[in-house]
Parts: structure tokens; sequence; C-alpha cells
């Protein structure tokens, strides 16, 4: 009995194992893991957060001044895009963002760049850059 009890302990450990390492080797390069809570950039300039939710952008509309950060969190379990329409002021996509990642972009010069999903027709958003 005390053999099965320590087969079973070790088939465990190695199950975790091979998970954190499946997980530290199948990192994408490029883009960055979620960490909303992260709101100022070491260079002091204001970093403004929006969430990938429910298959929206939440808050849809922002206001930033030139020079700030806007920083896209995917909060779905889905992949979305961040892509600029209409060529506004400023022209970016940002490719998939798997659920879990995030896609920032420093806006430099004043205007308003309306942004939109091109996986999800639903999500549409605005960024205006005021002086």
């Amino acid at each position: 009995m005390q053999r099965i009890g320590f087969s079973i302990v070790g088939l465990i450990a190695g199950v975790i194992i091979i998970v954190l390492a499946f997980g530290v080797l199948n990192d994408e390069p490029g883009l960055t893991q979620a960490d909303p809570d992260q709101l100022d950039r070491e260079d002091g300039a204001r970093t403004v957060t929006v969430r990938m939710e429910g298959s929206r952008f939440i808050p849809d509309n922002v206001s930033i001044g030139p020079g700030q950060t806007v920083r896209w969190v995917n909060q779905d379990d889905a992949k979305h895009t961040v892509t600029a329409t209409g060529g506004g002021v400023e022209s970016f996509d940002s490719g998939a963002i798997q659920g879990g990642e995030t896609y920032e972009r420093t806006f430099l010069e004043a205007g308003q760049v309306e942004y939109v999903s091109t996986l999800d027709d639903g999500m549409r958003g605005t960024v205006s850059v005021v002086d």
C-alpha cells in the first residue's frame, strides 16, 4: 500500500513539472503577459489600460495626452486584435493577442484614432489624443 502511495505522489510531481516546463517553453516573444495593475511606466508617463473582456473594449473610448500610452489587456479566452481604422492620426495593427497577453501603443500626435478587433465584428473603440 505504501508503494502505491509513493507512486501516485511521484506521478503527480512529474505531471506538475511537465506542465510548468511546457508553460515556460511555450512563451511567445513580442507580447507580454497581462499586468493590469501597472499604470505608470518607468519614465513617468501615464499609461491608460483598456480591457478586452466579453468581446468588448472596456472602456471603449479613452482620452490621453501626447506621449501617453494605451495598454490593451486581453482578458478573454478568444484572440483579439487592436487595429486602427480610417487612416486617422496614427496607423497600427497589434496582430493576434492571445488571452492573458497585452499590447501597448504610445500616441505622439493630437487627434482621434478609431480602432477595431479584426477578429470580432462588434469590438470598436476610440483613442482621443488631446493637447
